[in-house]
């Protein structure tokens, strides 16, 4: 796994080679081969997570997670990552 860390200028914006910049405060972000970055405990943060452990679909629907809404997403995280 990589981990990326994104500096933030004193503006507080975060600059780096994507064609905007935006008043996020980046964090670390592990993820295997593809760069992600959202804001975090985000819905996206949670499927990049997710996906980072190998889980992309529904444990018992079986849709993919992009799918559901932030707060079902958010639970499987929970029931994933609380078990380590």
């Amino acid at each position: 796994m990589k981990t990326y860390n994104f500096p933030i200028n004193k503006q507080g914006k975060a600059c780096h080679t994507f064609h905007f910049c935006t008043y996020i405060e980046y964090y670390n972000v592990e993820v295997r081969g593809a760069l992600i970055v959202a804001y975090k405990y985000s819905k996206g943060w949670y499927l990049s997570q997710l996906k980072s452990i190998g889980i992309t679909k529904h444990p018992i629907e079986r849709k993919k997670l992009e799918l559901y809404k932030t707060f079902i997403v958010r639970k499987i995280y929970l029931d994933n990552f609380i078990k380590k």
